[in-house]
């Protein structure tokens, strides 16, 4: 199964690999990870994911800055942009209540769920390890 982190944080990017890892995967031949919508993108258009796992709170750009909807609008490009593969499963995370509440009509439409992340709270690292391992069992 391959999988594409969207988060613009650094020390979120390392929590997710070190869970995606103790899962199963291969850093280098199943995990793709993107800083911005836009790089997002550029992966969706050339590989096929079985999961996306993608902060809410996200620059549409690189040189831009993190917005409340940056999630929401990479979710509306995948609708809209006929040439973007489509992930099978996606994952929102976030720790902005703000940016939550603007992605969940969108996570709604395609019945996604969103995670709460926070540095002082594991729950959502065991979500992406359970996701991980139903799909992986499949």
């Amino acid at each position: 199964m391959k999988v594409l982190i969207v988060d613009d944080s650094n020390e979120k990017v390392r929590d997710i690999l070190a869970v995606l890892i103790s899962a199963g995967l291969s850093e280098d031949e199943d995990i793709d990870v993107a800083s911005c919508a836009q790089a997002a993108a550029r992966h969706l258009k050339a590989n096929d994911y079985g999961l996306m796992i993608l902060d809410l709170h996200l620059p549409i750009r690189l040189s831009e800055e993190p917005r409340n909807d940056g999630g929401s609008f990479l979710l509306k490009e995948i609708g809209r942009r006929k040439e973007l593969r489509r992930p099978e499963h996606i994952l929102g995370l976030t720790a902005h209540d703000e940016a939550k509440a603007s992605a969940e009509p969108e996570f709604n439409k395609g019945l996604w769920s969103i995670v709460k992340a926070s540095s002082d709270s594991s729950e959502w690292k065991e979500a992406i390890l359970e996701k991980v391992r139903y799909l992986r069992a499949r």
